[in-house]
Formats: C-alpha cells, sequence, structure tokens
C-alpha cells in the first residue's frame, strides 16, 4: 500500500450523482473530497480518522448553506457552524459513512484485480 494513495471514483448515491476522491496514509483513509449532481449540487470534504468521521465541511446535504461540523472518536458533536441543523448533522453522518463504505470497497476491488493480474 502506497502512503499518499488516492482513488477516485463516480456513482449514483442517496439521488446524488457524486464524484469522489478517498486518501489513504498508511492503509488508512484519511479524507472523502466529492462533488454531487442532483436536486442540491454540492461538494464536501469529509476527514476520518481510522474508521471514524471526525469532520465535514461544505455544502449541505438537504438545503442550499454551508457548514462545517466536528465529531469525536465516539461521534459525538463537538463543533458546528452557526445554523447547522440537527438533520445537517444526521446526514452528514449517514453519507459520510456510506461514501467510506464506497471507497473502502473501490479500493479493494481495484487492489484485488491489480493483484491478480
Amino acid at each position: 500500500m502506497n502512503e499518499g494513495e488516492v482513488v477516485r471514483a463516480e456513482a449514483k448515491t442517496g439521488g446524488f450523482q457524486t464524484r469522489y476522491a478517498a486518501y489513504f496514509t498508511d492503509a488508512q483513509l484519511t479524507r472523502i473530497v466529492e462533488t454531487r449532481k442532483g436536486p442540491r449540487d454540492g461538494h464536501g470534504e469529509y476527514t476520518f480518522t481510522g474508521a471514524r468521521l471526525v469532520g465535514y465541511q461544505g455544502t449541505a446535504l438537504e438545503r442550499e448553506a454551508d457548514i462545517q461540523v466536528g465529531f469525536d472518536m465516539k461521534g459525538a458533536v463537538t463543533s458546528s457552524s452557526k445554523g447547522t441543523s440537527v438533520e445537517d448533522i444526521a446526514a452528514v453522518r449517514t453519507r459520510g459513512q456510506l461514501l467510506r463504505s464506497l471507497a473502502l470497497a473501490h479500493r479493494s476491488t481495484t487492489q484485488h484485480s491489480e493483484s491478480g493480474s
């Protein structure tokens, strides 16, 4: 596994067409940057420590607004930008974990096909 590995992919998830780049350091996912097209175009950057989502900054998923949210290692909110709703936070958590799963699966599939060549 390469330090600084980047996995890029496109998918349709949760009503959005998304293009994302997942960044790995020492085989650990560190962040995902996505661009969404759909009912509400937007972008976001999800930050991870191990398997935990620890931060998000970007466009809210449910409305037109820029938000920022921080989480501790147990998933509790440690900070959020003014006006960030409970619904915004729930949507970020759900989408962050969905993108994490997609990125890990894509990376695993890519590595498997490369090692089988």
